[in-house]
């Protein structure tokens, strides 16, 4: 989701979102509406679709920056069309829907939804979307920052293990053994989780 957003935030900080929207709903003309709206906001939409498969088809291809979930009667089908848009894990997902119900609310939340608009309107879609899009960004920092940390983890665990190895093939004790990997990284030109990878693979 960089190109348009990272554009606006280089030129105005506090300048609306322009996005590639894709947007989905059991009904041909509410869905013609929000596409109304959405391109009234300066949004760019990309796709307009009415089933499950189309919309997944669509999100692959097209590669939206935001997805917008209609709902009217058929609370199964939107949350359907939410989950199969969250599955792809590409952009997030507004529910527009007619009322206020807490219990579709939290449904929806809990496939993935990011935020609720209610009604069409173009003001408060945009405060929606908004708001959908800051929580999506920060999702997307803080599963960053998990995967790093797990990645660091897993590196010290190899370096640990072939730290052990090393203790009891050499028989030296801790420092030296690091001393050992780390001599044999510099002198291979390797890193030193690449050689401690070497040393557990020899063991196999």
């Amino acid at each position: 989701m960089a190109g348009s957003r990272d554009h606006a935030a280089r030129t105005d900080p506090v300048a609306p979102v322009r996005l590639r929207v894709l947007i989905a709903d059991e009904r041909p003309h509410p869905l013609e509406r929000m596409a109304e709206v959405a391109s009234s906001l300066g949004h760019d939409v990309v796709a307009v679709e009415l089933d499950v498969s189309a919309t997944a088809n669509a999100i692959r291809e097209q590669s939206p920056e935001l997805a917008i979930v209609g709902l009217h009667k058929d609370e199964e089908h939107a949350l359907e069309l939410v989950q199969e848009i969250v599955d792809e894990g590409i952009c997030p997902v507004i529910v527009q829907t007619g009322g206020e119900d807490p219990e579709f609310a939290a449904r929806a939340a809990e496939r993935g939804a990011f935020g609720f608009s209610t009604p069409v309107e173009a003001q408060a879609l945009q405060a929606a979307i908004e708001i959908a899009v800051r929580r999506f960004e920060e999702l997307e920092e803080l599963t960053e920052q998990v995967e790093n940390l797990e990645g660091a983890m897993r590196r010290r665990a190899i370096v640990e293990r072939a730290k052990g190895i090393t203790m009891e093939r050499d028989g030296v004790d801790e420092r030296r053994a690091f001393e050992v990997l780390r001599e044999r990284a510099r002198s291979s030109n390797r890193t030193l989780v690449d050689v401690a990878q070497a040393i557990l693979d020899e063991q196999r």
